[in-house]
């Protein structure tokens, strides 16, 4: 053996071992990474490196997952489409990146969990056969979720502010135009007793409805719906006789 034989040993030995050590680094990195890491091989798509966090989204352990194509660990992924899209992501080369993507993965009894997930396919670089693709996933369920109920609520306080508006229009609106009438009608005893009949009912209708609203954002901004009874007939003359200053002033 030449001297040049041994210091190109040596110069092997160290790159190898730097390669090691560096490859030891990315597995640490993989394994306390927050987010699902894979690495799986074609065909079948078998995995070659998972960590903890693709494990747990799989409700399995490492062990079940390494050397196993994906579709035998979690079949019901293949009828969701995700083979297709790994397939498309190896032939084209093309990433795939989907958002908010609503999965349903199975415990190994069977029990049906849908989730959430924000996820990459990336194939990795060169011409090397098999070809092996890059699986990052990002369980986004709970974040999905208080979105859709931030969605709701503002939805539901919008509504609310439009019905409060309307209800407390139709009052203010009565109680305009009897003022009216009694600035018209201060001689007829009748008339003004009427007239103040119906503004005392809908200032009493205003008074009960910002009652209805302290309660309400007492209770977290919440408002519960009663039913309750109502005399159909008393409820129409009373919307007649609020609104008669409004029909004098059309006709």
């Amino acid at each position: 053996e030449t001297t040049r034989d041994v210091y190109t040993r040596i110069e092997l030995n160290q790159t190898l071992g730097r390669l090691e050590s560096e490859r030891g680094l990315l597995n640490r990195l993989v394994a306390h990474a927050p987010v699902a890491i894979g690495l799986a091989q074609g065909p079948e798509w078998t995995f070659q490196v998972c960590n903890p966090a693709m494990a747990s989204i799989l409700f399995r352990s490492i062990s079940d997952i390494l050397g196993v194509p994906l579709f035998q660990v979690a079949p019901e992924l293949e009828e969701q489409g995700f083979r297709d899209l790994l397939d498309e992501v190896a032939a084209t080369g093309e990433p795939y990146i989907g958002a908010g993507v609503r999965v349903t993965v199975l415990e190994p009894d069977g029990t049906a969990h849908e989730r959430r997930f924000d996820f990459v396919y990336e194939r990795l670089p060169g011409d090397v056969e098999p070809v092996e693709v890059l699986i990052v996933a990002h369980d986004v369920t709970t974040i999905h979720d208080a979105r859709e109920g931030l969605e709701q609520t503002l939805k539901a306080r919008e509504d609310f502010s439009r019905a409060v508006a309307h209800d407390l229009r139709t009052p203010l609106n009565a109680i305009s135009g009897w003022m009216q009438v009694l600035a018209r009608m201060r001689s007829d005893p009748t008339r003004v007793e009427q007239a103040v009949r119906v503004v005392q009912r809908n200032v009493d209708a205003i008074t009960q409805l910002l009652d209805d609203l302290s309660m309400a954002r007492a209770n977290a901004a919440t408002v519960e719906l009663q039913r309750r009874d109502v005399d159909l007939g008393a409820l129409v003359a009373d919307a007649v006789e609020a609104l008669r200053p409004q029909a004098a002033d059309v006709h």
